[in-house]
């Protein structure tokens, strides 16, 4: 690969077109000493060539083309997954590897040259942002082009778009903040660690041996190789699709939670009301003027399934400023006697099962035995019982 006029590609610097430009000029290693790259494919040779001078470098490789991003999350995994399994099978990390120079190989195991991929995420992006540490120069680098021969070969018959914005520092750490907060966490080493320690095992070797010459280009034999990519397509395997069924299990967790939820429906009544009572006893009048109430109903309803329906209510009335005086209520009439305290009763809970539809209904649990015809009129509500208040009016359990 020359360092040629890029003559098909048509380059837009900060807004104004621009005579064609070196690939050194784009990657200006002179000016710029750090390189973040969301990309298609990256090359040795690109690596070699063009981006050893730097200092940092790291490489996000995206999915190849999917026209099935549309149909959902679990294709996207699988063709993402798939492409990373191909990848390992075809042993190309240690291909890559080994194909760049030694220094290039002491950086990438060294961690200042990373490679990465996204086995679970399907990435079509495409940004560079070149940095220098310390004059804090940035650029931008827009387009499809990816750090290959192919994208950069000067008698390829096709016009490329590039978008170049030199020290425009908004839309870098726009970029900047996307690739780290977004892109990186789903990213995976595309240089493994079962290749790394094979590399670094051949370097701690060769310096054993006497004769063994100082910064010798690892090249890993084919059995050595081998071993790396069933190793690497086991932890694929083992790491990565479990975390897709465990993301999996947590979704189907949520939907069914979500659509048990979805049954109950709750409602709330509440009423404020005032009353004044006068009386005689044994010859003595008593007036209680003005003496205030309050009673709350939290309903529950959920229709389980065709033929059952769960009602249910919690109940709870109290004068206004009653600190207990009553300190026994009965229970039939708990929820609804204000004279005691604030206590919250199970007013009803029952089934009602649909034995023969609209037909015949057996009820069963803590009856609808409160609030029935006759006393819900006072509230102006809708019946809230089956039984005639003036017949039964008490909280009751039973099966009819």
């Amino acid at each position: 690969m020359t360092d040629s006029d890029l003559k098909k590609i048509h380059i837009v610097f900060n807004g104004q077109d621009t005579p064609p430009l070196k690939i050194s000029q784009l990657f200006d290693a002179n000016k710029f000493n750090r390189l973040t790259a969301v990309t298609g494919n990256v090359t040795a040779d690109f690596i070699n060539q063009y981006l050893s001078r730097f200092i940092k470098v790291e490489v996000a490789l995206s999915s190849p083309e999917n026209y099935e991003a549309k149909t959902g999350d679990e294709v996207i995994t699988k063709v993402a997954l798939t492409n990373a399994l191909l990848s390992a099978a075809n042993k190309k990390p240690a291909k890559v590897f080994e194909a760049l120079t030694s220094d290039n190989q002491v950086n990438v195991l060294n961690n200042l040259f990373q490679v990465a991929i996204a086995p679970t995420q399907a990435i079509h992006s495409r940004f560079y942002l070149l940095s220098n540490s310390e004059t804090h120069d940035t650029r931008v680098i827009l387009g499809s082009l990816n750090l290959d021969s192919a994208s950069f070969d000067k008698e390829r018959n096709q016009y490329e778009e590039i978008l170049v914005f030199d020290d425009d520092i908004r839309l870098f750490q726009n970029l900047d903040n996307h690739y780290k907060n977004d892109i990186k966490p789903v990213l995976r080493p595309f240089f493994t660690e079962n290749l790394l320690n094979a590399a670094q095992n051949q370097i701690d070797e060769s310096l054993k041996d006497t004769k063994g010459t100082k910064n010798a280009v690892v090249i890993l034999d084919n059995e050595v190789t081998d071993q790396i990519a069933a190793a690497d397509m086991t932890d694929l395997i083992s790491h990565d699709v479990q975390k897709q069924i465990d993301e999996l299990q947590d979704r189907i967790d949520e939907n069914e939670l979500n659509a048990a939820l979805s049954k109950v429906k709750i409602g709330l009544d509440f009423t404020v009301g005032s009353a004044s009572v006068h009386g005689k006893m044994n010859g003595v009048k008593s007036n209680n003027e003005n003496k205030w109430a309050t009673e709350v109903h939290l309903n529950l309803n959920a229709q389980i399934n065709d033929r059952t329906k769960f009602t249910g209510r919690l109940a709870m009335a109290k004068y206004w400023g009653n600190i207990g005086n009553k300190t026994f209520i009965e229970d039939y009439e708990g929820g609804r006697n204000p004279q005691g305290n604030s206590v919250v009763y199970l007013d009803r809970a029952y089934i009602d099962y649909d034995i023969i539809p609209d037909v015949f209904v057996a009820t069963i649990g803590r009856q609808p035995g409160t609030d029935g015809p006759g006393s819900n009129l006072r509230n102006s509500s809708a019946r809230m019982s089956t039984y005639p208040a003036m017949l039964v009016n008490a909280m009751g359990d039973a099966l009819v």
